[in-house]
């Protein structure tokens, strides 16, 4: 468990980075064991135990430390409002290619385990999505941040507005932790 996550990206569509690159992403979402099998909303992953379910977990902060927005409305913030389909609410880091990486940083509001997250493109230039990453937590005791998914030269969606599919990484069989990613349905605007 932990109220602190983040996104190091390190590739985008359009390959070849210059100081020019930029980042977009229009949302981010992460889920967490929904407390009760009855939850509405929730979902079941493969693999998992029968009855355990999946649910969004609330993001309270999102920051882009080294990033630049171009204008006031398209900060780390959006990525973590729930606007999937407007144009003027996507992240943008136009700092992505001089820095060759873009880090967004989430914050809980409380300690929750982080079993899947999604990403979602935003409106427009498909070059701007990433397609390398990794995806951490930080831990409570020792404040450094773990290491928990990491992703590589995925391709990503087509169609603008659209989901990479709900990333998963840990099964709950007893004490087994499997890592492996999982590509489910995603219905607009509700997971």
């Amino acid at each position: 468990e932990s109220s602190e996550y983040q996104f190091v990206f390190s590739a985008i569509q359009g390959g070849e980075l210059n100081l020019r690159s930029v980042l977009q992403l229009q949302e981010v979402q992460l889920y967490g064991v929904a407390p009760s099998a009855s939850v509405a909303g929730g979902f079941r992953l493969p693999l998992q135990k029968p009855g355990l379910h999946i649910e969004p977990i609330e993001i309270a902060r999102a920051f882009n430390p080294g990033g630049r927005a171009p204008n006031d409305w398209q900060t780390a913030a959006a990525s973590i409002d729930g606007d999937f389909t407007s144009k003027a609410s996507k992240w943008v880091d136009l700092e992505f290619g001089r820095s060759k990486t873009s880090t967004l940083q989430l914050f809980l509001h409380s300690p929750r385990l982080v079993v899947a997250y999604s990403l979602h493109t935003a409106n427009d230039n498909r070059a701007r999505d990433p397609v390398s990453w990794t995806f951490s937590r930080r831990d409570r005791a020792e404040r450094t941040w773990q290491l928990v998914h990491s992703v590589e030269g995925v391709e990503s969606p087509i169609k603008r507005f659209s989901s990479y599919g709900i990333i998963g990484f840990q099964s709950f069989l007893g004490n087994l932790t499997l890592h492996h990613q999982l590509h489910l349905p995603h219905h607009q605007g509700s997971p």
